[in-house]
């Protein structure tokens, strides 16, 4: 049985950011210095957390780390997404 873990985006705010992703994609921005939008990721500086399901309030990375039947079983020790 699949799983589709739905996760929190993580924003970063850029000199050069902007508004487009609330004016566009409906998101809550925390300025209008917004650049980048992180999702699905679980690097260090902006790990994902679950928003449902079973896996809720935990990070990308630990159930990365922990549930690795959900992501093929993959062998990378990292999370190789950063979208």
């Amino acid at each position: 049985m699949g799983h589709i873990l739905w996760v929190e985006p993580v924003f970063k705010e850029m000199i050069w950011g902007g508004n487009q992703l609330k004016e566009k994609y409906g998101y809550a921005i925390p300025s209008d210095q917004t650049g980048e939008c992180w999702a699905p990721s679980a690097h260090p500086n902006g790990d994902n957390t679950i928003k449902e399901g079973e896996f809720k309030g935990q990070t990308l990375s630990k159930v990365f780390d922990e549930h690795r039947e959900l992501f093929g079983n993959i062998k990378d020790k990292q999370f190789p997404l950063l979208v």
